[in-house]
């Protein structure tokens, strides 16, 4: 009995000790600080010291988490309370008190956005489960949405009309592309890029409203979309791109704004239902193509500013009957008009000067022509019959005819002869084939002759003589080619180029044995192994004379000659020049191309082009052998490959033989105003370049992979250092920018390793992406307050770079363009992270000061105030690196100014909150440079 009362009261015992311990214990903390992140629609909060989990609540849902954070994106649209406590371990813990967080679930429309430019912004970037009439959002969870991704909604056949958000600026190339259930679209104003082929192949699109805001529609954009019926192009419309709106064949109207200057080739082809085509008044040329098989436009009106109309521009548009060609018009080119059986009456203007084959071959004007010669005004069209005879042919012939059609005549093998008293121009293979045809008197144009076509003349054996007038002022090639009975010809003085082979197989040049000559021109060699001493009196040496007269020995110039045309001496290897006559005009493009054994100017290799010289073509003396180069300022374009690839043009010292030794240079004048593409590319000698202030404007790549070049003075005229300028420049030291420059093109510098001072002009504005990048010898980067853009990748690879400062003006930031800049410290005027530095732009995590204050001058940092946002990244990998100040070295941070230093560079963080340090330097050597160690690889 005893034993059983032991035992009951120690039952009793345990169970009042467990309900004492019950009792005692410890009640959690509500959970503190519930926030919600907008981008994941997820509640977090803070963790609770002792929480096992904790229960979430929302309405009849109760869920256990071991997670400080619960998504909310899955619940429907509307209001909801969301009560979250933490919970204990029953034995040592209770659960908490209930926090509360009321929370409003947006209606969203399914589609998929991601972050972009800092976090700042969505792009759209899929279709999600958005369907049917979508209605994209403007501002999503927060943030504005700015873009459609390439592709985004490609392909889907959910979506039956979409609106676009009013604050999307671009478009991306085939956002919408193929989108086949799609039928309306709206684009707002503030839209200011569409990307190619955006809504090409929307086949069931009906119409579309373009906002003013967009000033190009590019290639493909609405190509194919046969349901769209309605189309407005916005004001201020300049472009439309290449088969832009190609087979929209649903499309009732085609009305171009006069904002428009510019159309591509086949924009509109094959809308076919367009009955109205109104055209911008601000056109210069109708493209190849533009119009065609626009079967249902009954009327076209041609602005007047409009100079060219392409091929097949409105072929196949069978139901025209009339069109007004202004007196703006230059060219109509081949089968402008063909295939317009119903065109009748047509006006030519009076600025015509050359109308392409066929142009209006089976138009009614020329179907119906009662006469084998069709005519459309003065011109000559065109002939309906090869077989057509001499007697036929002049009493159909007008004397106030004023133009050929190319190819009217060829192969019209009974034409004997013409006299077209008022014929100025000549269209290409007009006579080709002629067999018949006799030369002047019985042959006669007009004494104003302006043009003479391409292959013209071609085969007119019985042609032994041509007057040419007293105006022309070129012959374009192969126009008399196998005249064989042509022995002579007189020339006016207006000539200005002679096209390749354009007296090849006459008389002429039978008869000669080394140089053919037309006149006053030299057209041909047929002794490519001798020297060429041209003729005194010569005035000009026609396109191609020379070509790949590989062993050409040598040419001297007479003090007449003038005009050197295209290609002249292309590929004369081992050619020998000693000078070029003072009066020559022009060097035509490629005149000298490859010649790269040749011997341009003096025993020295030295070049003097002629003061006068107006005109030096594209590739002129591309890969040639020239230690030195004059050019006077009265060229006012250097062509494009000009001096491509000349090896020893400009170098510091050659030795031309084993006894001579000379110094190259390139001198150019002042007056000139271009300097093309590619210029000087390749030029591995070239040491030293001074550029006129009268040059503004340059072309890409100018000096690319001028390997020597150490020593460059730009002059006050450029307002940009174009893309790739000085890429692979591994020699440049130095490079101080003029004032007038405002962009440093993309890779302008990149790979220039030896780089190591750059000056920039206080109104530099765009640092391009790639302008510096691998310059590893660049050790400081001082902006001046012009800068607002900084690209992609500007400043990577500055290995040296100790110090960079960026003024408040810096907008804009570019991913990665600080990488590679190892043990660069970058002290910043702004406060924080600025909204358009992209996430990644120090991805390189170097230390980054905020809120230094600037000298007056901007170059240097004088001072620095410590908060607790001052530094980002004080633990990067090599440590923070001192302030640079031009020929100072940085002593320190003194509290006062001029004071005592008191922190180091890297001892700058221990400073207190609330001071105020102001850099000590003195004069003299910068510290060297710390070794720098491997950075952390950037994310993509």
């Amino acid at each position: 009995m005893k034993k059983l009362r032991f035992l009951l009261c120690s039952i009793s015992l345990c169970i009042l000790c467990l309900l004492i311990l019950t009792s005692c214990a410890t009640e959690l903390n509500a959970p503190e600080n519930l926030k919600l992140n907008e981008a994941t629609q997820t509640l977090s909060w803070k963790k609770v010291q002792g929480a096992e989990s904790y229960t979430v609540i929302i309405g009849e849902t109760q869920v256990v988490t071991r997670s400080n954070s619960y998504p909310l994106e899955k619940l429907a649209p509307g209001s909801y309370l969301v009560k979250v406590c933490a919970n204990g371990d029953d034995e040592n813990t209770k659960n908490s008190e209930f926090s509360e967080y009321s929370y409003i679930r947006a209606e969203e429309s399914g589609l998929r956005y991601k972050l972009t430019n800092n976090n700042t912004e969505y792009q759209l970037v899929g279709i999600g489960t958005a369907e049917g009439a979508v209605v994209m959002e403007s501002v999503y969870r927060g943030k504005p949405v700015t873009s459609i991704a390439p592709s985004a909604l490609s392909g889907n056949t959910r979506i039956t009309s979409f609106v676009i958000g009013d604050n999307v600026k671009t478009i991306g190339k085939k956002a919408f592309y193929n989108s086949k259930a799609m039928e309306t679209v709206v684009i707002p104003e503030g839209v200011v890029s569409i990307g190619e082929s955006a809504f090409q192949t929307c086949s069931k699109l009906k119409s579309v409203t373009l906002p003013s805001s967009l000033t190009a529609i590019p290639n493909l954009a609405f190509g194919y979309c046969r349901a769209l019926e309605g189309l407005t192009l916005g004001d201020k419309t300049e472009t439309i791109g290449s088969k832009a709106f190609i087979d929209c064949e649903s499309l009732k109207s085609i009305i171009i704004p006069d904002s428009v200057t510019t159309i591509e080739t086949a924009a509109f082809s094959s809308c076919k239902s367009a009955t109205t085509l109104k055209l911008s008044n601000s056109l210069t040329a109708i493209p190849d193509n533009a119009f065609y098989r626009c079967e249902s436009v009954t009327e076209v009106i041609i602005g007047d500013n409009v100079e060219s109309i392409g091929k097949y521009a409105f072929g196949s548009c069978e139901l025209i009957s009339e069109i007004d060609i202004p007196d703006s018009v230059k060219t109509i080119d081949s089968y402008a008009f063909s295939l317009t059986p119903k065109l009748e009456s047509v006006s030519l203007g009076d600025g015509l000067e050359k109308i392409g084959a066929y142009a209006f071959y089976n138009s009614k004007v020329f179907t119906d022509s009662e006469s084998d010669v069709v005519y459309i005004g003065n011109w000559i069209v065109g002939c309906k019959n090869v077989k057509i005879t001499q007697q036929d042919f002049a009493a159909a012939l007008k004397a106030e005819t004023v133009g050929i059609a190319d190819e009217s005549f060829a192969q019209c093998t009974l034409i004997e002869s013409l006299k077209l008293p008022n014929c100025k121009y000549i269209g290409d293979y007009a006579f080709w084939g002629c067999e018949l045809l006799r030369g002047y008197p019985d042959t006669v144009f007009s004494e104003e002759l302006a043009y003479i076509g391409s292959d013209a003349f071609v085969n007119c054996l019985l042609l032994d003589r041509f007057y040419f007038g007293t105006a022309l002022t070129e012959i374009q090639p192969y126009a008399f080619y196998n005249c064989v009975r042509l022995v002579e010809v007189d020339l006016p003085d207006t000539i200005t180029r002679i096209g390749t082979c354009a007296f090849d197989k006459t008389g002429m040049y039978t008869a000669a044995t080394d140089l053919v000559y037309a006149d006053n021109w030299v057209v041909a060699n047929k002794n490519p192994y001798a020297e060429a001493v041209i003729a005194s009196g010569t005035v000009g040496i026609a396109d191609y004379c020379f070509y790949k007269n590989q062993f050409l020995p040598g040419v001297s110039f007479p003090s007449s000659l003038t005009y050197i045309g295209t290609g002249a001496f292309y590929e004369c290897i081992f050619l020998s020049l000693k000078s070029f006559p003072q009066g020559l005009k022009s060097i035509g493009d490629y005149a000298f191309y490859n010649c790269m054994y040749a011997n341009f100017g003096d025993a020295n290799y030295v070049l003097t082009l002629p003061i006068g010289l107006e005109y030096l073509g594209r590739s002129a003396f591309y890969q040639a052998q020239l230690c030195s180069v004059i050019v006077p300022g009265t060229v006012k374009e250097i062509g494009d490959y000009a001096f491509f690839g000349c090896l020893i043009l400009g170098a510091p010292e050659i030795m031309i033989d084993e006894n001579t030794k000379v110094k190259g240079a390139v001198l150019l004048g002042e007056g000139i105003e271009h300097i093309g593409t590619r210029a000087f590319y390749n030029c591995q000698s070239l040491a030293k370049i001074e550029i006129p202030d009268s040059v503004t404007s340059l072309g890409e790549r100018v000096f690319n992979k001028c390997l020597s070049l150490n020593d460059v003075k730009i002059g006050n005229g450029l307002t940009e250092l174009n893309d790739y300028m000085f890429y692979n420049c591994v020699s440049l030291e130095k490079i101080t920018m003029s004032d007038s420059i405002k962009r440093v093109g993309k890779y302008a510098f990149r790979g220039c390793t030896k780089l190591s001072d750059v000056t920039f002009g206080k109104n530099v504005e765009v640092i391009d992406n790639f302008a510096f990048l691998a310059c590893e010898s660049l050790n400081s980067v001082v902006l001046p307050d012009s800068v607002t853009t900084i690209g992609n990748y500007a400043f990577r690879g500055l290995t040296t770079a100790t110090s960079i400062i960026l003024s408040s003006n810096v907008e804009t930031i570019g991913q990665h363009a600080f990488y590679g800049c190892n043990i660069a410290t970058i002290y910043c005027e702004d406060a924080s992270v600025q909204p358009y530095w992209h996430e990644r732009f120090n991805s390189g995590y170097r230390p980054i000061f905020f809120g230094v204050t600037l000298s007056s001058d901007r170059t240097y940092v004088e001072s620095i105030t410590v908060t607790e946002t001052f530094v980002d990244n004080n633990d990067a990998v090599n440590g923070i690196t001192a302030p640079r100040r031009a020929g100072h070295k940085f002593d320190g941070w003194a509290t006062v100014v001029g004071g005592e230093v008191v922190y180091s560079a890297t001892e700058i963080v221990n400073a207190p909150a609330g001071t105020t340090l102001y850099a000590i330097y003195s004069v003299g050597e910068e510290a060297p440079a710390p070794t720098p160690e491997e950075t952390p690889t950037p994310e993509s």
